[in-house]
């Protein structure tokens, strides 16, 4: 008798497939066909969970966004700047394998006619806003939020593209200078 499909871990295992495809390939080498070679299967072992390209890609940013770690909690430092550092840290890709993650997300987003990538572009950004705001509120007046909001996205954003294009470059300790930088510059918004 054949085991039960987990379909949990199906989904997981092509959410990692497909954003391995999409880093080394972009958006146009995530197929059916592709993800079924990598699974070591037919394609019908991705179309029992995603009939369509357009549902695999739906199903990739969902899935996705769901694995996003969640973010740092304020429990356990030192204040709210500790705590904006922390944050900012966890955003920026350290490891080879978050690089990669990120890749594929770089590829999403450049797929941009794509509902789906559009979803999760739209996604990643609301849910970073979130974030940076419950973090930033109490540290830099009301009148000034979302200029420190924009700031820390401008930033992250600048240093996650740097350190996939440049890992070598890019190394923890450049990247943890420029995270203090922006933490000071946000401290200065609080005082000004």
């Amino acid at each position: 008798m054949p085991r039960p499909l987990d379909v949990e871990k199906r989904k997981s295992d092509i959410a990692r497939i497909a954003f391995e495809i999409l880093a080394r390939g972009g958006p146009r080498g995530l197929t059916l066909q592709a993800v079924a070679a990598e699974l070591g299967g037919s394609v019908t072992k991705v179309t029992h969970i995603y009939r369509t390209r357009a549902d695999l890609m739906r199903g990739t940013v969902e899935r996705y966004i769901e694995l996003t770690p969640p973010p740092v909690s304020p429990d356990g430092v030192s204040g709210p700047l500790e705590h904006l550092r922390a944050m900012l840290l966890d955003m920026i890709p350290e490891s080879e394998n978050r690089r990669l993650q990120e890749r594929g997300r770089v590829a999403l987003i450049g797929d941009k006619d794509q509902a789906s990538a559009k979803i999760f572009a739209d996604g990643m950004e609301e849910r970073a806003r979130r974030l940076l705001r419950d973090a930033l509120a109490p540290l830099v007046p009301e009148r000034r939020l979302e200029d420190a909001i924009d700031y820390c996205r401008a930033g992250v954003n600048g240093i996650t593209l740097s350190t996939v294009e440049h890992p070598d470059h890019w190394t923890p300790q450049r990247q943890r200078i420029m995270v203090d930088l922006m933490v000071d510059t946000v401290r200065g918004m609080g005082e000004s």
